[in-house]
């Protein structure tokens, strides 16, 4: 399978002092399905713009932003509309910081999605996301 995307595609971090807490809404888990379900109707950019809400991801970071927006787009056309995703595992560390690993399904094969949540408050907030279509984020947490 020709590789879309390198093997970690994009990693992106966010400071720990998080001033718009207010924003995010939701579970780890209704977070990174509300984005998946977003990607698989074609919304990326507003798929990204409800996951990074309530973060300094898309201040402090524009042009990885950018080019994580670009790079799912390539994946999008070249494996076509998303058939659904699944929940491969959630990973807590200790009670303020979680691992959702996720498989959005394509026709031709599925690519895997990687989400870390830490909850500094009362509010689960996205710390970073990666992305990859050759399976090493799996294979590297088994």
């Amino acid at each position: 399978m020709k590789r879309v995307v390198p093997t970690l595609l994009l990693l992106l971090t966010l400071a720990l002092a998080l001033p718009a807490l207010a924003h995010a809404d939701g579970t780890p888990k209704d977070q990174a399905e509300a984005f998946l379900r977003a990607v698989q109707a074609g919304q990326v950019k507003a798929a990204y713009n409800k996951l990074f809400d309530g973060t300094t991801i898309a201040r402090a970071k524009p042009q990885q932003v950018t080019v994580i927006l670009k790079q799912t787009q390539t994946m999008l056309e070249i494996y076509g509309r998303p058939l659904g995703f699944e929940m491969v595992n959630q990973e807590p560390f200790g009670q303020s910081l979680v691992r959702l690993v996720y498989l959005l399904k394509f026709e031709s094969a599925p690519a895997e999605w990687e989400f870390y949540f830490y909850k500094p408050h009362d509010r689960w907030l996205l710390t970073n996301t990666k992305f990859d279509d050759d399976f090493k984020l799996l294979a590297a947490h088994r």
